[in-house]
């Protein structure tokens, strides 16, 4: 019975870290079908839109900010499956590795979710100007192609689009 029940709340557990992850905010330019994406305070917004020519494209992580989830949930399901190992003082033992272990694997679950790739664009604009912006995933642009910076006041959310020559 003990079993069942520490089996159902280790489930439980698990689920719950499990879905709390989906609460990580996509970053800006994370669209699936690769439209552009904003926040809803950017909806309606006036944004500065400057013109420049691609210098060069790398790839880059975003690594995401640590909410914890992945490390408690890890420590309180290793906890509780190494309380179901050994006897008295080999049980509080295993409880404590089960917990370490537990975090650890949690921790790395959640980081490995939740990190991204994307590119660093370097760019120089029309009025000599060299900016970088990163953005979220590949990226159509290429070293040499002319492209629309839209928004981006040093340190506001910027957006690159290729100009499509025709």
């Amino acid at each position: 019975m003990r079993k069942s029940r520490t089996l159902v709340f280790s489930a439980a557990i698990a689920l719950a870290a499990w879905s709390l992850g989906g609460c990580a905010q996509v970053p800006l330019g994370a669209a699936p079908n690769g439209a552009m994406s904003y926040t809803n305070a950017q909806v309606g917004q006036v944004q500065s839109v400057s013109f420049g020519t691609v210098l060069g494209v790398r790839p880059v992580l975003f690594r995401p900010n640590t909410t914890f989830v992945g490390t408690i949930g890890g420590g309180v399901v290793g906890n509780i499956l190494g309380g179901d190992v050994g006897r008295g003082r080999g049980r509080q033992v295993a409880r404590v590795l089960g917990t370490i272990l537990g975090a650890a694997v949690g921790s790395a679950a959640e980081s490995n979710a939740q990190t991204r790739s994307g590119e660093q664009v370097t760019a120089r604009m029309d009025n000599g100007q060299v900016i970088s912006v990163t953005e979220v995933g590949p990226t159509p642009i290429y070293a040499g192609q002319r492209i629309e910076v839209i928004g981006g006041a040093y340190g506001q959310p910027a957006h690159i689009v290729p100009i499509v020559q025709r």
